[in-house]
C-alpha cells in the first residue's frame, strides 16, 4: 500500500486477488493429488464469497483511517502468526 501508493481500498482489493489467485493454484494442486473434500471445499467458496461481498460493502463505507488501520493491524497480527509457526513457539 505504501510503496505502491495505492488508496487502501485499491491495497486490499488488489491482495484479496493475489491471495486468491494462490488459494485457486494451491486448491488445483491439491484437487490433482485427490486430496480435497468437495463439499467443504464448496462451503469455503461459499464462504469466501459471502465474506468478499460483506467485507467490501463495509470497506466501501467504512472512514479510510479506520480502514487502514483495521487493515495495518491485520498484516502485523499475520506476519507474527507466521514468525510463530515458523519458530514452532505454536503448534
Amino acid at each position: 500500500m505504501f510503496s505502491a501508493g495505492l488508496c487502501i481500498t485499491r491495497a486490499i482489493g488488489t491482495s484479496l486477488i493475489s491471495v486468491g489467485t494462490f488459494g485457486v493454484a494451491s486448491g488445483a494442486e491439491y484437487w490433482f493429488y485427490g486430496d480435497v473434500l468437495v463439499l467443504i471445499a464448496l462451503l469455503y467458496v461459499a464462504g469466501g464469497v459471502a465474506g468478499g461481498y460483506a467485507g467490501t460493502s463495509i470497506a466501501v463505507k467504512a472512514p479510510k483511517r479506520t480502514l487502514r488501520i483495521a487493515y495495518g493491524v491485520i498484516i502485523v497480527l499475520v506476519g507474527i502468526y507466521m514468525l510463530m509457526r515458523i519458530y514452532h513457539v505454536l503448534p
